[in-house]
């Protein structure tokens, strides 16, 4: 921190140090006073604290009654405003709670522009682009969505008419939940079984001679 700076600058990086050290430093802003710090790092990716950021925590821990609470944004990237700093850190310096309000969003908002990205250079090309580790899979979306449960709660409230309207005849099971078989079919009765269970459930209604079938698609 060089006079009349009001923050401190890097002025050098040692990426090979070893046990000590030493470094020099031209003054290059005139006479006055130069404040200087240094700050270690391990393998780990642990960082030492600025003194400031620090004293600021532990003072501000010490002297509030209760628990603290510290946004630290995205949590994993380093900000300009903000100190990038480990829960275990914060933790050690008195905070009881962190907060990452901006981490789910803005990966997502990544996840979209890398899949853009990615789908941008197959329409450039005209090749397929298979990246399964950009997404997830169907069966993974479905479970995040709880599909399984929605077939369930379908399946215990819904009559076998609103069933049958929704899905059509003979379609249920492979329409909502991915890997769901049909176990068997008894005259205009079908049976959807879940996968995770042995029984099965009918679905639809036993038609009356002559009436038409009818299936929404």
């Amino acid at each position: 921190k060089r006079p009349g700076d009001s923050g401190y600058s890097v002025v050098l990086t040692d990426s090979t140090p070893g046990a000590s050290g030493s470094f020099s430093y031209a003054p290059d802003k005139g006479e006055g006073i130069y404040y200087f710090y240094t700050r270690a790092s391990d393998k780990a990716g642990n960082v030492e604290l600025p003194p400031a950021v620090r004293e600021d925590f532990e003072t501000i821990a010490k002297n509030v009654t209760k628990p603290l609470s510290v946004n630290m944004g995205f949590g994993i990237r380093q900000r300009s405003t903000t100190p990038l700093l480990s829960a275990k850190q914060l933790q050690d310096l008195g905070v009881a709670v962190v907060i990452y309000q901006r981490l789910l969003t803005a990966c997502a908002l990544q996840g979209m522009k890398n899949g853009l990205q990615l789908l941008k250079q197959s329409l450039a090309s005209g090749k397929v682009v298979d990246r399964p580790d950009a997404l997830v899979s169907f069966e993974e979306l479905h479970d995040i969505m709880g599909m399984h449960e929605i077939e369930e709660m379908e399946q215990r409230f819904l009559t076998p008419e609103q069933l049958e309207t929704k899905y059509g005849r003979g379609r249920k099971a492979s329409m909502i939940m991915p890997g769901a078989k049909a176990k068997s079919v008894r005259g205009d009765r079908m049976v959807a079984v879940h996968p995770s269970t042995s029984s099965g459930r009918t679905v639809g209604r036993t038609a009356k001679p002559g009436a038409k079938s009818k299936q929404t698609v």
